[in-house]
């Protein structure tokens, strides 16, 4: 137990404070016992308790920090085709707020989170677009859209975006690639072509 200050006495004793203004010992006292038994007795900590044991005040979630990064551990094959999904098949993460299910990144708990992410293609040949697009429940709620200019490659960052999501809801990428040709491959790296989930 912490002690808040020592028991008081005689703290009625200064003749020039008026009566009304003094506080006294056992005032001090009172307040000494509210705060050990409110705070301190409480084994838990979780919350706070009156002198008679009668919870005070709701418990406060603790912040748990969390975050996910689903990226392809093999070259993914692509066409021109206007809806193609990236299959993410590896994760890294922190926190219990996330998993990998069915190449996409879903959500454990209610919780606000960024999201973000990266497509790196390979093989290109012509002249085109790849347009990548973060998906919430299959819906699009962010994308970028890279020109090709005669290009073997082609990079298409996904800027941050903040999403409120849901127990079950998931975030997944589609990938759009128009008019150009050559043997098309998302580049397997989590530093190239990944989903990026971090809840704040």
């Amino acid at each position: 137990m912490i002690e808040i200050y020592d028991e008081k006495e005689n703290l009625n004793t200064n003749p020039s404070v008026a009566e009304t203004n003094k506080v006294t010992a056992d005032d001090m006292n009172q307040l000494r016992e509210a705060v050990i038994q409110g705070v301190y007795n409480d084994a838990s900590n979780n919350w706070l308790k009156n002198q008679t044991g009668t919870q005070i005040n709701p418990i406060i979630p603790r912040y748990e920090s969390a975050y996910a990064v689903a990226y392809l551990t093999s070259s993914q094959s692509l066409s021109n085709n206007p809806s193609q999904r990236l299959l993410v098949n590896a994760i890294d993460k922190k926190g219990e707020a996330f998993e990998l299910n069915n190449n996409k990144i879903k959500a454990l708990k209610d919780c606000v989170v960024i999201i973000s992410g990266s497509l790196m293609v390979d093989g290109i040949t012509g002249s085109g677009y790849v347009w990548a697009k973060l998906t919430l429940n299959d819906e699009i709620v962010d994308s970028n859209l890279a020109r090709i200019f005669n290009a073997n490659y082609v990079h298409c960052s996904i800027p941050t975006m903040s999403v409120t999501l849901k127990e079950g809801d998931t975030i997944g990428m589609i990938v759009e690639i128009n008019s150009a040709d050559g043997i098309l491959t998302a580049r397997s790296s989590k530093y190239t072509t990944f989903i990026s989930v971090a809840k704040i």
